[in-house]
């Protein structure tokens, strides 16, 4: 069988700094599968950058948890340099995952199976793992994607990422998963998943949550109760 994640043009990982323990990780899930990933650096902003984008009038900023707004918009801005830096380098599509996830046993095959149908398509976002509130099946291995959240492991076409930064006004909506998750409600977006999901994040503590969480009884439910 040939490599399923030869579908994807470019592979990057978002990582901060001080995660080392987490990079090793992924180098270890990316030498298992044979993926030729690269690691982007993950921007992390302070309480006075945050303080100055509000000024500035990126408006979100979470008064009961002031110090969440900037961990948010750290990932969010981590994401779409990600983008853009693909968008100049020419990219056919680009697989953005996060560096808390890990690949359910059997992905090779389900991945392979899904591609092949996506192949197919016009697409625009594709999403290998996800919490799906509204979505369609179309296929044994792909839905269509009305409403989603989550970030930790998607695909953009690269003739869709200008348009996505242009039809996007982060500045008031800087909160990178549920903006890619809610694409689909546009006639113009055409947003995919698999049909169950392939990349899940891993349990343990959230840089952005600032707690512990375990979201995998969640993500499974969603899947279970959302697809119709």
């Amino acid at each position: 069988m040939s490599n399923p994640f030869d579908f994807f043009d470019k592979v990057v990982y978002i990582n901060l700094r001080n995660r080392v323990d987490r990079k090793e990780k992924m180098e270890k899930l990316f030498n298992q599968y044979g993926i030729n990933a690269q690691r982007f650096e993950a921007i992390s902003i302070t309480k006075e950058d945050n303080d100055d984008l509000v000024r500035r009038g990126c408006y979100f900023y979470d008064e009961e948890r002031p110090e969440y707004a900037p961990r948010i918009k750290s990932a969010t801005l981590s994401h779409l340099t990600a983008l853009f830096h693909s968008k100049l380098l020419n990219v056919e599509n680009i697989l953005i995952l996060e560096d808390d996830i890990f690949f359910v046993e059997d992905i090779k095959v389900k991945l392979l199976a899904a591609t092949e149908e996506l192949k197919k398509r016009e697409w625009d976002i594709f999403f290998l793992g996800c919490q799906p509130f509204e979505a369609y099946k179309e296929t044994e291995n792909i839905s269509k994607v009305i409403r989603a959240t989550s970030s930790h492991a998607y695909c953009v076409n690269g003739k869709y990422i200008q348009t996505l930064i242009d039809e996007v006004n982060f500045k008031h909506h800087p909160v990178i998963d549920t903006v890619l998750g809610h694409m689909g409600r546009s006639n113009n977006s055409r947003s995919y998943m698999t049909n169950t999901p392939l990349a899940i994040q891993e349990p343990g503590h959230s840089d952005i949550e600032n707690t512990f969480q375990d979201l995998t009884l969640l993500q499974n439910n969603r899947y279970k109760d959302n697809i119709k």
